[in-house]
């Protein structure tokens, strides 16, 4: 009987694991793994095209900036130059303020003192622009020039005013003296006497009225 049993178990087929076929798992590539790992290239791309495209900004902005830098010594070295050139019209050893009276009245060229000077800041202006190196500068200092020229003839005609009050003060007090000279020479005639007498009056008043008096 035990004989039998080992017979019928040896009959038994065998199965071993290695021999069953068990499930086939591809090996394909994932669709989007390429994709995947190209990314990172294609972003790194784009950052770098964003980072030359702002040193390219800032150098442009370096560059403007560095234009504009100069344009504006430019301007500020020719508003110096008519600065000296106003300064010295003004108190140089020919500058108006050393005219007085009737020197600043009457002018050689006819010209009255306002105009005559402000013609020479005027040339000196146009000088200076010529001289300046592109249109922005010139319009930049024109355009602030004009301003100070425009003070400059107000300082002008002021003066102007001054010297023709002091003029009319020269010539009253002037009447006073002739007209006393002639009260003096011509004591024996009323006539004379009476006429300086009266110009001595008016000279008086109207150096009064010219000095707020």
């Amino acid at each position: 009987y035990r004989a039998a049993i080992r017979r019928s178990r040896s009959a038994r087929p065998q199965h071993h694991l290695d021999d069953e076929p068990g499930p086939q798992v591809e090996t394909a590539p994932l669709p989007g793994a390429r994709q995947q790992i190209a990314a990172p290239d294609a972003a790194f791309g784009s950052v770098q095209a964003q980072q030359v495209q702002q040193l390219g900004n800032l150098g442009q902005k370096v560059a403007l900036q560095a234009i504009q830098e100069a344009d504006q010594t430019r301007i500020d070295d020719a508003l110096n130059q008519l600065r000296e050139s106003e300064t010295d019209l003004t108190y140089g050893d020919s500058g108006y303020t050393s005219l007085r009276g009737v020197q600043a009245l009457d002018r050689p060229d006819k010209k009255p003192l306002s105009k005559e000077y402000f013609e020479k800041l005027q040339q000196r202006q146009a000088e200076i622009m010529q001289g300046l190196g592109n249109d922005s500068q010139r319009k930049a200092f024109q355009q602030r020039s004009n301003d100070r020229l425009t003070a400059f003839r107000g300082g002008l005609m002021n003066y102007e005013g001054e010297q023709f009050q002091r003029y009319q003060l020269s010539v009253a007090e002037g009447t006073v003296a002739s007209a006393s000279q002639q009260v003096a020479q011509f004591y024996n005639d009323p006539a004379k006497i009476d006429d300086g007498v009266l110009s001595i009056r008016s000279a008086v008043v109207k150096s009064g009225r010219l000095q707020g008096l």
